[in-house]
């Protein structure tokens, strides 16, 4: 998980975390701001279900899907 990049992408977008949170419940991916918060400082998981709807609601492309929600495990 990268945060600081979700996080620009939510203020390139025009987005505070308050209102970007409503419109993910709005979208179908309901939460609050305090478990948006957990979830972005990694103390819990995004769902798949609110992967997709970040994605749809920021217009992410895959590439952008990727480099935030999944980092690579080098070995």
């Amino acid at each position: 998980m990268e945060p600081n990049i979700l996080k620009a992408k939510i203020i390139q977008n025009g987005f505070n975390t308050r209102n970007f949170v409503k419109l993910l419940s709005e979208s179908g991916a309901s939460m609050n701001t305090a478990t948006f918060y957990r979830k972005l400082n990694g103390t819990s998981e995004f769902t798949q279900t609110e992967i997709s709807v970040i994605a749809k609601v920021l217009d992410l492309n895959p590439t952008d899907i990727m480099d935030i929600f999944f980092t690579a495990n080098v070995s």
